[in-house]
């Protein structure tokens, strides 16, 4: 009997909504019924041959069909894809034929599909191979010349390595991605929206002090426990991100996500953190107001994870009214 009488059983969605999906897409061209059918068939994940659906609409002359059949293997988790999917991202002469863009090459968004379907694909996977491959990837393009979009895809793609807890090897090559945005970061000379996203990937890849996240993620299963080089990384990640913060030098947009990572990824015991956090949200930091806001909201993290500091200060706050919140 179905547990839940809402879900349609396996033996439902198998005989009869996988083949319903599969005509409709040999019956239509219309983009929004062609594009939620091969999501459902992704995520179903029933068909007897979902990779052979999804290649043929990679060419397909409706970009947002050829993006979504791109992002289609990620969501399936379709480890056979990757060669694929590398060939797209890195616009090989296989990758342009797959996808119709023989001359004019693969653009940035089927690229950026690419990357963050890889990312999916190694998430989905404790096959370290696989893993490294994606990570091989990801870093190939974020050393290359900037494009954001595709860049910002790529640093999504190395924060879905996070290792299981029992992971040696995967807790390995997230040290090593996390080194590498690091590193990424710290070069101004990159797209700083696609620096602007690296606080978070550490965040995942990282964890936080003593395996206590302060809110639960879809990731949170992931994140490792402190031991070994996780640890000292940690601590470098989270000294480079407060300084980023102290200086005021960066655009406000990666303030933003230093702030958000700091309460994330912090030691609820870390006093000078949760005193930078006070300051920011005070405006003594940068009068940028979604800064401050956000700065509340690693306050509330880090309350909830044990820094008890924090609370009196955000009781404080709530009681002088949204409106004198940014004051």
């Amino acid at each position: 009997m179905n547990a839940s009488p809402l879900k349609p059983s396996v033996r439902t969605l198998k005989n009869l909504v996988v083949p319903a999906l599969e005509k409709a897409l040999e019956e239509t061209r219309q983009r929004d019924i062609v594009s939620a059918c091969l999501v459902a068939l992704a995520k179903i994940g029933l068909s007897k041959d979902p990779g052979k659906i999804f290649r043929s609409f990679l060419s397909d002359p409706d970009q947002e069909i050829s993006e979504t059949a791109i992002l289609c293997h990620g969501i399936a988790g379709l480890r056979e894809s990757v060669p694929m999917l590398v060939w797209i991202l890195q616009d090989t002469p296989r990758g342009r034929s797959l996808v119709g863009r023989n001359k004019e090459g693969v653009n940035f968004r089927k690229r950026a599909f690419a990357a963050y379907a890889l990312g999916l694909i190694a998430s989905a996977h404790k096959d370290i191979k696989t893993k490294r491959i994606v990570f091989q990837a990801a870093a190939k393009i974020l050393s290359g010349p900037d494009s954001a979009n595709r860049d910002v895809s790529a640093v999504l793609a190395l924060r879905l390595l996070a290792p299981g807890s029992a992971d040696p090897k995967g807790r390995k090559l997230a040290i090593e991605a996390s080194t590498f945005l690091l590193d990424y970061m710290k070069d101004k000379k990159k797209d700083f929206f696609a620096r602007a996203h690296v606080p978070a990937a550490l965040s995942w890849l990282l964890g936080r002090e003593e395996g206590k996240p302060a809110r639960r993620l879809p990731g949170d299963g992931l994140k490792p426990p402190p031991g070994g080089g996780i640890t000292a990384l940690r601590k470098k990640a989270i000294s480079f991100l407060k300084s980023c913060l102290k200086k005021n030098e960066e655009p406000p947009l990666i303030l933003q996500s230093c702030v958000l990572a700091l309460g994330e990824m912090g030691n609820p015991g870390d006093k000078d953190l949760v005193h930078l956090l006070e300051r920011t949200s005070l405006g003594k930091i940068t009068r940028d107001i979604q800064t401050r806001l956000f700065a509340d909201l690693a306050l509330g993290y880090l309350g909830a994870a044990g820094a008890e500091e924090a609370i009196p200060f955000l009781a404080l706050r709530l009681q002088k009214g949204c409106r004198k919140m940014v004051s």
